[in-house]
């Protein structure tokens, strides 16, 4: 409880010290009378020395002069949560923003109190409004986006962190950022790890686009999953996130006709939502029909036009046809409207190394791992650009670093092996290969990867 108190009154000093108390300064004393005066100052004096009695009795008797000042009703709705009183606190905030609902610093306090009343959504609101009415207004961002990550919308979370230390970088949410920054990497990772382990055809890139974080959470990888959407579907089949989720894992699967069924019955029920476009696109790309996944894309950006993961899916079909300009005019466009989308820097880093434009893809990889140093497909790409370079032995270290964020990816741990091998570096090579038969029992070729460590251990021993 004390912990709660203290997070409030940390989040409001700010305001209540400068703002608040600003506003009734910037008006003529001639308008609000001596005693108006007064009892301000009075009310001043008491919160400073920590009297909230003392203080809500000033504040009563100068509203009671100015009914129509707003910044009192919401220093009086901030007195009333530090006494206890968080009904009042709430009734008088409203009235703070019946009198000016422009004022940034009344929403922000109305969100302060909305979220420790255990009201999120609510409270998310109510910093949304802060932001929209002060755009140079960090703390709203930062606020929102700490609300994000609770629910576990990363890259929202993450595109406000930034934000807001963009606007202020003293604001005091970096490490929010680089703690959600490894969240986000950790999931994706295992996300994955766990779709490779369904179908070992199934590329990073198309389980990259069908990521989605509510779906990992509850474990996608579980073939109790399935059996549970599956349920979801059949009690209620008005149901469109559990069609949906249905979707995304019969195409984890490999499933694609069913997919592709359960995604557009989703979309019969939500016929605005973006991700199930992307979501059959990214379905009919798999079979093949690219004009008929083309088009799915382009109506995702139709309904949003900034849209990143409509574009980066359109960029990789064109990557899929060699057309590299129109894919990275694809991609670039996405980072003039978000420089920090890694997924636009990873996929232009593919794409430049696709052209051949190994310079390029090398610098795209490092600026993936400067928006996110725990990302394990950053190091990735950034190996296979960098041997593509003949820069093997960097190569190799980008690959142990991938590795060690990403212990558990067979992909990763299989190339590292291999990595090692072509560089006669054959006892490290032989216990990569034992990790990678570990991490993926049920895919590899058990009776082959064994003769090939034994014979790693041979020639590590010059036999």
């Amino acid at each position: 409880m004390a912990k709660k108190i203290l997070v409030f009154f940390c989040l409001i000093v700010f305001f209540f010290s400068n703002e608040a108390f600003a506003q009734i300064e910037d008006e003529p004393p001639s308008q609000l009378g001596e005693l108006f005066e007064q009892q301000k100052q009075l009310a001043t004096k008491f919160w400073q020395s920590g009297d909230f009695l003392e203080t809500e009795k000033a504040l009563g008797r100068a509203l009671e002069l100015k009914p129509d000042w707003s910044a009192g009703w919401r220093q009086l709705a901030i007195v009333k949560k530090a006494l206890g009183r968080s009904n009042q606190a709430k009734e008088f905030i409203k009235k703070a923003l019946e009198i000016d609902p422009t004022d940034a610093t009344n929403h922000f306090a109305q969100a302060v109190l909305l979220r420790e009343s255990g009201d999120l959504e609510g409270a998310f609101m109510a910093f949304r409004a802060a932001a929209k009415f002060d755009l140079k207004d960090p703390f709203s961002r930062a606020e929102m986006g700490k609300l994000l990550e609770q629910k576990g919308e990363l890259d929202k979370a993450i595109r406000l962190f930034r934000k807001a230390l963009e606007l202020n970088p003293a604001c005091g949410i970096t490490e929010n950022l680089s703690n959600t920054l490894r969240s986000k990497a950790i999931l994706e990772r295992d996300y994955f790890s766990k779709v490779k382990r369904l179908n070992p055809y199934f590329s990073q890139e198309d389980a990259l686009g069908s990521f989605d974080i509510n779906l990992i959470i509850k474990d996608i990888g579980d073939e109790t999953s399935l059996l549970i959407y599956e349920n979801k579907v059949q009690t209620n089949p008005k149901d469109s996130y559990a069609h949906y989720g249905l979707g995304i894992l019969l195409r984890a699967r490999g499933r694609l006709s069913e997919s592709l069924k359960s995604l557009r019955s989703a979309l019969e029920l939500d016929p605005s939502n973006v991700d199930l476009f992307n979501a059959i696109g990214l379905g009919l790309q798999k079979q093949g029909d690219l004009n008929g996944a083309m088009l799915e894309y382009k109506t995702a950006l139709e309904i949003d036009p900034d849209d990143y993961k409509a574009r980066i899916n359109i960029a990789n079909l064109f990557r899929e046809r060699k057309e590299f300009d129109l894919a990275q005019k694809e991609l670039k466009t996405v980072l003039k409207l978000d420089p920090t989308n890694s997924l636009a820097h990873q996929n232009l880093a593919w794409t430049l190394l696709a052209s051949g434009e190994v310079d390029k893809a090398i610098e795209e990889s490092k600026m993936m791992l400067k928006l996110n140093p725990f990302d394990s497909s950053a190091y990735s790409t950034l190996a296979s650009s960098l041997a593509k370079a003949g820069q093997v032995q960097e190569s190799v270290a980008s690959l142990k670093e991938a590795t060690t964020l990403a212990p558990n990816d067979a992909e990763l741990v299989f190339n590292y092996a291999v990595a090692l091998q072509k560089e006669s570096r054959f006892e490290d090579a032989a216990d990569a290969f034992v990790r990678y038969l570990e991490v993926a029992p049920e895919t590899a070729n058990v009776t082959e990867i064994k003769q090939r460590i034994s014979k790693l251990r041979q020639w590590a021993r010059g036999w």
